[in-house]
């Protein structure tokens, strides 16, 4: 792979990728047409580069976690509903069956 040089509208595109949050940093790093450890050696060697991508970083693993506990009450939601289905259920079988019983 022919390596991109680095400047600031490679940075700008790299930081929108890692915002986006839906890329692996590999992925990320093949549609920049750079190497995993050419970025990585970029976040330790140019601080410009470390500058805009850090608050990137952050953004994105603050972004990860809020969808990452919204899906977890999601799911709880979801239990929640089952088991209240699941009793609703029984309560009206008990019913139906007591009304055969007393009729």
């Amino acid at each position: 792979m022919a390596m991109t040089k680095y400047g600031a509208e490679l940075t700008e595109k790299i930081v929108i990728l890692i915002e986006d949050g839906l890329f692996t940093v590999s992925q990320i790093c093949e549609a920049a047409n750079i190497s995993c450890l050419v970025f990585y050696s970029w976040m330790d060697t140019k601080e410009e580069f470390r500058q805009e991508t850090e608050p990137a970083m952050v953004y994105r693993r603050t972004e990860l976690m809020m969808l990452q506990a919204l899906l977890e009450e999601k799911r709880k939601t979801q239990k929640e509903e089952k088991y209240n289905n699941r009793n609703n259920l029984k309560i009206v079988s008990d019913l139906i069956r007591l009304h055969f019983v007393y009729c």
